[in-house]
C-alpha cells in the first residue's frame, strides 16, 4: 500500500485536472484556494486526496501526516459539522501537542475550514477548505453547496468501473492522534433538563442549522413550534438570545459526543 506522501505526489498527478473540473463551478462562491476530501469508513479504511492544488500540503507532508486527527472517526463524533482546522488544537490531548504540530503551522497560511457529512452507511465525508474568507458565518448558508461538492468528488472517485478510489487508500499508513474523551457526567446533567424536542433542536443547531424554518422543515413541525422550543432551551442553558445559544451549542462537543455514544 502506499504511503500517504506516494498518494499526494504521484497518484494525485494523474486526476488533478479532472479533478480541477469537477470542482471548478464552485470555487468562486466559496472562495476556494485549496482543497482536500477525506472519506472515513466504519471499519478503518481511509481514502484521502488532495483535489485542488495548494501550498499548504507540501507543509503538511513534510510533517508527521499519518498522525492527523482528522484520519480517525470517532474524533468527528467531537468536533462541530463545520469547525475551523486551527481549532482542532483544544481537542488535542497534552502530549499530543507537541507531536501534531502542523496545526500551529497552518496558521500561516489561509483559513482552512474543515466540514464534515454524515452518511447512511456510518461512513463520514470531509472536505478541508482553503479559503480566503475567515468568517463562520460566510459558510452557514452554503451547506449544500459543500455537499454538493462531495456528491461530484465521491461520484468520481467511486465509479464501480474505474475504482479509482483504490488508488488513494492510505489505510496502511495512518496512526492518527485520539482526541480526548467526553466528560459525561457534565454531558448527562445538561442533557436530563432537556425534552426530547429541545435534544432535536439542539442537536440540528449543532450541526449547523441557525434558522427556526430550516429546523421546523426537518422535524416536520411549525416555526412557531420551533420558535418556542428553541426560546426554552435558551431558557435553560442561560443564552439571552438565539446568537448566543448557536454559539453555546456549537462548542457542546463533550454534550454531543455523549449523545452519540447513547445513540440519543
Amino acid at each position: 500500500m502506499p504511503t500517504i506522501q506516494e498518494v499526494h505526489r504521484c497518484s494525485f498527478i494523474k486526476y488533478k485536472n479532472i479533478l480541477k473540473r469537477l470542482i471548478s463551478p464552485m470555487i468562486d462562491t466559496l472562495c476556494v484556494t485549496g482543497l482536500s476530501y477525506t472519506r472515513l469508513f466504519a471499519n478503518g479504511q481511509v481514502v484521502d486526496l488532495p483535489v485542488l492544488e495548494h501550498e499548504i500540503y507540501g507543509a503538511w507532508l513534510e510533517g508527521a501526516p499519518n498522525k492527523d486527527p482528522a484520519f480517525h472517526l470517532n474524533n468527528f463524533t467531537k468536533i462541530p459539522k463545520m469547525i475551523w482546522y486551527h481549532e482542532l488544537a483544544s481537542f488535542l490531548c497534552n502530549d499530543d501537542q507537541s507531536s501534531y504540530s502542523f496545526i500551529e503551522t497552518i496558521n500561516n497560511f489561509d483559513y482552512c475550514l474543515n466540514y464534515v457529512k454524515y452518511n447512511e452507511d456510518n461512513s463520514i465525508s470531509r472536505l478541508s477548505v482553503i479559503t480566503r474568507c475567515k468568517s463562520m458565518g460566510f459558510f452557514n448558508d452554503k451547506q449544500l453547496m459543500l455537499d454538493q461538492c462531495i456528491a461530484v468528488i465521491e461520484a468520481y472517485l467511486f465509479d464501480n468501473k474505474t475504482r479509482i478510489a483504490l488508488e488513494f487508500d492510505i489505510s496502511s499508513d495512518i496512526m492518527p492522534i485520539i482526541f480526548k474523551g467526553v466528560d459525561e457526567i457534565v454531558a448527562i446533567e445538561v442533557l436530563s433538563k432537556l425534552t426530547a424536542q429541545e435534544l432535536l433542536c439542539l442537536k440540528l443547531i449543532y450541526a449547523g442549522y441557525y434558522e427556526s424554518k430550516e429546523i421546523a422543515l426537518k422535524l416536520h413541525k411549525s416555526p412557531r413550534t420551533i420558535e418556542g422550543t428553541i426560546a426554552r432551551l435558551s431558557q435553560k442553558l442561560s443564552c439571552n438570545n438565539k446568537y448566543e445559544l448557536a454559539v453555546k451549542i456549537s462548542k457542546m462537543h463533550d454534550v454531543m459526543r455523549c449523545v452519540v455514544m447513547k445513540g440519543w
